[in-house]
């Protein structure tokens, strides 16, 4: 009886398990489909569980499709990462280095006493904040003035509420509210010519809205 069990449930999470992550395969096709993805490492877990269970169970027929999910959901998992590692590339013309903090304030009763503390003890150079509306800009920006000095914020602006904060002058600040085509942006440009650099801070949309997740997403790399 009790094994019986056992094999209903490898079965039916082997199913499941196998329809989401074929699901998730046709997200370049269809946007919806890309919030599977996000849950990626969850359905790798419930492979290893399920690899368990047949294996605690002697169960070995279903060891072997139970081990190719797990382990195609690893690389899955794994490749968005490994892909982005290579792109990467090393200025290799300074060795200057410079502290970025990128915090999302979360619209709600977060203790901007505690958000303050932590800007301070971390001391970085460049600070972009996210769903930073007009009541945190009030309460936060002026405690923050001694230290950074030099700040732009679109938080009256609810299509954008974002901030950038700099402990250096920038040479030109600037921010663009959200669209369903593109995302808030707010940056900032320090030095000119080949040694200038340009930071910038966005919020793209939420996974729930995979076509406006989309459209963000080319943007960005079109404004890149």
């Amino acid at each position: 009886m009790i094994r019986g069990i056992i094999l209903l449930v490898v079965a039916l999470g082997m199913a499941i398990g196998a329809g989401i992550t074929v699901m998730g395969l046709f997200a370049p096709l269809a946007p919806t489909l890309e919030i599977v993805n996000h849950f990626r490492p969850f359905i790798l877990g419930g492979f290893v569980v399920l690899f368990a269970i047949a294996a605690a169970f002697r169960m070995r027929r279903w060891l072997l499709p139970v081990s190719a999910f797990a382990i195609l959901n690893g690389v899955l998992f794994v490749l968005p990462m490994t892909f982005q590692a290579t792109q990467a590339s090393p200025n290799s013309t300074s060795s200057a280095t410079m502290k970025i903090i990128s915090f999302n304030i979360w619209v709600g009763d977060r203790s901007l006493d505690e958000v303050e503390r932590f800007l301070r003890r971390e001391n970085a150079d460049v600070v972009m904040l996210q769903e930073f509306d007009a009541k945190h800009a009030a309460a936060l920006l002026p405690k923050l003035k001694d230290i950074y000095p030099h700040q732009l914020s679109c938080a009256q602006t609810r299509a954008c509420q974002l901030a950038v904060l700099s402990r250096n002058t920038w040479t030109d600040a600037n921010y663009l509210a959200g669209s369903l085509e593109n995302p808030p942006i707010i940056w900032a440009r320090f030095g000119a010519g080949a040694e200038g650099y340009r930071i910038a801070g966005i919020h793209g949309a939420w996974p729930f809205h995979p076509y406006a997740q989309a459209s963000h997403t080319d943007w960005l790399i079109a404004w890149r």
